[in-house]
C-alpha cells in the first residue's frame, strides 16, 4: 500500500469511494493514487473524515431532513414562526453551518404552476428571506407538537418512517424507532 492510499484510509476513505465521490474511474483513482501530483494531495487533504462524521448530531439531522418529511415541517414551522411569515411560507434550500447546530435556511413564498410540463409544482420566483434556525428550536418545536397533539414528533402519528428509496420499490417504510411503531408520543426522556 503506497502513502497516498494509507493517508486515504486514515481518512476511512478507500480509493473506489474517493473514486465515486469524486466522479472518476476506480483506475483513474488507482494511478492517481501511483503517481500523486500535488493537486491530488490537496484534494486528499479537503476530504473530510469519515470517522467521526456521522457521530456528530447536526450532521445526522442534517440528513434525515432529505428522508423524514416530518422533520422538515418542523424545520419550517420554527423559521415561520421567527419571521411571523404566513402559512403560504415554504423552506426553498438549507444549508448546516460548520459547527453542526445551526441551519441557515431560504425561503419564500411560492406559486403553483398551471400549464406547461410542470403542471403541479411549486415555483420560488418571489423574493426570498434567509434565516438562522438552531436545531435546539427544532427539538424544542418536536416536543411543543407531541405536547399538543399527544402524536409521536418524529413520524407525525403515522408510526412509519422512510427507510430507503429504492428504485423498484420506491419508498421503503419501518416502524419510527423514537414510537416503536405506535404514532403516540414517549412518555419519559428521550
Amino acid at each position: 500500500m503506497n502513502h497516498y492510499t494509507q493517508k486515504a484510509r486514515e481518512k476511512g476513505w478507500t480509493l473506489q469511494a474517493l473514486a465515486h465521490r469524486w466522479g472518476i474511474s476506480d483506475r483513474s483513482a488507482r494511478k492517481t493514487a501511483s503517481y500523486p501530483k500535488m493537486r491530488d494531495w490537496d484534494a486528499l487533504a479537503g476530504v473530510p473524515s469519515r470517522f467521526g462524521l456521522k457521530k456528530e448530531a447536526g450532521f445526522l439531522f442534517f440528513h434525515a431532513l432529505f428522508i423524514q418529511p416530518s422533520l422538515r415541517i418542523h424545520l419550517e414551522s420554527v423559521a415561520r414562526k421567527k419571521l411571523e411569515a404566513p402559512d403560504a411560507w415554504r423552506i426553498l434550500r438549507w444549508e448546516l453551518l460548520s459547527g453542526g447546530e445551526e441551519l441557515v435556511v431560504d425561503g419564500g413564498i411560492p406559486r403553483d404552476i398551471r400549464w406547461g410540463r410542470a403542471k403541479g409544482r411549486i415555483l420560488f420566483d418571489g423574493p426570498l428571506t434567509r434565516i438562522l434556525v438552531s436545531l435546539s428550536d427544532v427539538r424544542k418545536e418536536v416536543a411543543n407538537y407531541e405536547a399538543q397533539t399527544g402524536l409521536c414528533g418524529g413520524c407525525l402519528g403515522a408510526g412509519r418512517i422512510t427507510d430507503y428509496w429504492d428504485i423498484t420499490e420506491g419508498e421503503v417504510l419501518r416502524d419510527c424507532p423514537k414510537c416503536k411503531g405506535t404514532g403516540n408520543k414517549k412518555d419519559g426522556p428521550d
